[in-house]
C-alpha cells in the first residue's frame, strides 16, 4: 500500500483536491440552510443520568446537554438536512464493572452459558468492535486492576436509539445516533447501556460501592507466633466462581512472596506498596493450588491488631458456582509454627536451617531480601523428622542485611527472618 501511495501521489492528490472543493461546497451549503433547532427526548435507563456529564456527537460534538433528574434532556444547536445525533458519556468507568463481568463474557466465549439480551451484548462489547472476544476481557481487567482508567474506546455508556428493534440477533447493528432535521424534534430517546456491566449490576447512590449483607470470610490472613510474619489465603476455593478485591496494607510490611500461579492480570500494586488490588476467575484461584496467595514480613511487629485490611472504598466482591454474589471478608487466624532454628543467626560466612517434618515431603526453599527479591532458592526432599540446610555467604550473593526465608510444600508452609552481617 505504501509502494502504491507515493507511485500515484499525483493523481491522489488531484482527487483529494476535487473531493475538497465539493466537500466545502457543500458544508457551505449545509452552514447556510442549518437553522438553531431544538432536540428534545429521554434517556431510557434504572439510573439517573443527570450527573453523567453527557455531551453531544455527531452535530453538536462535544457541547453538553442539560440533563432533568426525570432523565428527560435537551440540546439546542444548528441542525442540517439528515444531520445525526448521538450523546456520550466518559463517567464512571468502573460503577457496575467487576470480575462477575469478565466470568459472562468468558462463559459466552466458552459456550457454557450465552448472554441471551442485546443489551447484554452491548455491554460486553467495551471495545465496540461489535464482537466479543478476549480483548473485551482485557479491557475490563485492565479497569478493574487499575492500569487503566478507561476503556479504549473512551466510552464508559453506549446510548442507543429506542426506536430501533434490540434483539439477541442484531445488536451489533444498533445505532447509537438519530437523525435529526432543520425542525425540532421530540421523543429522540435513547436507551442507556453500561459499558461492561454484563451482570447489570450498576448501583446509584453517594456510597461508591455496592454495600451487600451477606459476608463471608474467604480471604485468611494467618500469623505465626511473633515473627511478623503474615500469609494471605483464599478459602473455599473450589466453590468461587471469581473475587476481586483490595488489600490496605501497613507500611511496616514487606511483600516478600507472591504465589507463582498468578501474573500482572491478576493483580496490581499500588506505587508505595500500601495497596494491593486483586482480581482471580475459578482458574486463577486454582492455579494457586492451597498456598499463599501473598507473604508479607516486618522487621518489627505492626502495631496495629489487623495490618492487612479490605479497603471499603473499592467494590470487594465474591461470586458463587452460581452466579450469586457476596461481600468477601478478611478471617484472622493464629498458627502454630513448625519447629525450626537458624543457628547461627545472625551469621557472616554461614549458617544451618534446621526443621521437622511429618513425613517426606518435596519442599522448596526460598530467600529473599526486604524488597521482596528472592535471591535463593532450592528443592529439598526432605525426610520425615528432622532437616538441615546449610546456607553460606555465596548462596546469598553476599546479600547482607535482613533477609527472609520461605518453606513451602503439600504439607508445610512457614516463613521467618535471619540476618546475615557484614
Amino acid at each position: 500500500m505504501r509502494y502504491n501511495y507515493f507511485t500515484q501521489s499525483k493523481t491522489i492528490t488531484c482527487e483529494r483536491m476535487r473531493a475538497f472543493k465539493l466537500f466545502t461546497t457543500l458544508l457551505s451549503f449545509v452552514v447556510v440552510s442549518a437553522e438553531a433547532q431544538t432536540i428534545t427526548g429521554k434517556i431510557i435507563s434504572k439510573y439517573k443520568a443527570d450527573h453523567l456529564d453527557i455531551k453531544a456527537t455527531g452535530i453538536g460534538a462535544g457541547k453538553s446537554l442539560t440533563v432533568n433528574p426525570d432523565n428527560t434532556y435537551s440540546f439546542t444547536g444548528l441542525i442540517g438536512e439528515n444531520a445525526k445525533f448521538g450523546i456520550k458519556s466518559e463517567k464512571d468507568y468502573l460503577n457496575g464493572v467487576n470480575v462477575g463481568d469478565i466470568i459472562a463474557i468468558s462463559n459466552h466465549i466458552l459456550g457454557k452459558k450465552h448472554i441471551i439480551t442485546g443489551e447484554g451484548f452491548i455491554a460486553a462489547d467495551v471495545t465496540i468492535d461489535g464482537s466479543l472476544s478476549v480483548s473485551d476481557i482485557v479491557e475490563i481487567r485492565k479497569l478493574i486492576l487499575g492500569r487503566s482508567d478507561r476503556f479504549r474506546s473512551e466510552h464508559s455508556y453506549r446510548f442507543i436509539d429506542a426506536s430501533f428493534p434490540l434483539f439477541s440477533n442484531n445488536w451489533f447493528l444498533a445505532p447509537d445516533f438519530i437523525i435529526a432535521g432543520p425542525e425540532d424534534k421530540s421523543n429522540a430517546d435513547f436507551v442507556a447501556v453500561k459499558l461492561g456491566d454484563v451482570e447489570n449490576m450498576f448501583f446509584d447512590g453517594e456510597d461508591k460501592v455496592a454495600i451487600r449483607n451477606d459476608r463471608r470470610p474467604v480471604i485468611t490472613v494467618s500469623s505465626a507466633d511473633d515473627y511478623g510474619t503474615f500469609e494471605v489465603h483464599i478459602k473455599n476455593m473450589t466453590s468461587l466462581e471469581g473475587l476481586q478485591f483490595e488489600l490496605d496494607i501497613d507500611p511496616q510490611l514487606y511483600l516478600a512472596r507472591i504465589n507463582a500461579g498468578i501474573d500482572e492480570n491478576t493483580f496490581s500494586i499500588s506505587d508505595d506498596r500500601t495497596a494491593i488490588r486483586v482480581l482471580l476467575t475459578a482458574q486463577d484461584i486454582h492455579n494457586l493450588h492451597g498456598q499463599p496467595l501473598f507473604t508479607f514480613n516486618s522487621g518489627n511487629i505492626p502495631d496495629t491488631g489487623e495490618p492487612i485490611r479490605l479497603d471499603p472504598s473499592f467494590e470487594n466482591v465474591a461470586f458463587e458456582a452460581d452466579g450469586s454474589p457476596f461481600q468477601p471478608a478478611i478471617a484472622y487466624q493464629h498458627t502454630a509454627r513448625p519447629l525450626i532454628s537458624i543457628a547461627p543467626n545472625p551469621f557472616r560466612d554461614a549458617t544451618y536451617l534446621s526443621f521437622e517434618t511429618e513425613q517426606a515431603d518435596h519442599i522448596e526453599l526460598s530467600i529473599s531480601n526486604i524488597k521482596g527479591q528472592i535471591i535463593y532458592s532450592s528443592a529439598i526432599e526432605s525426610n520425615s523428622g528432622q532437616n538441615t540446610v546449610l546456607i553460606t555467604r555465596e548462596n546469598l550473593n553476599h546479600s547482607s542485611g535482613i533477609l527472609f526465608y520461605h518453606l513451602t510444600g503439600p504439607n508445610t508452609s512457614t516463613s521467618g527472618k535471619l540476618i546475615m552481617l557484614d
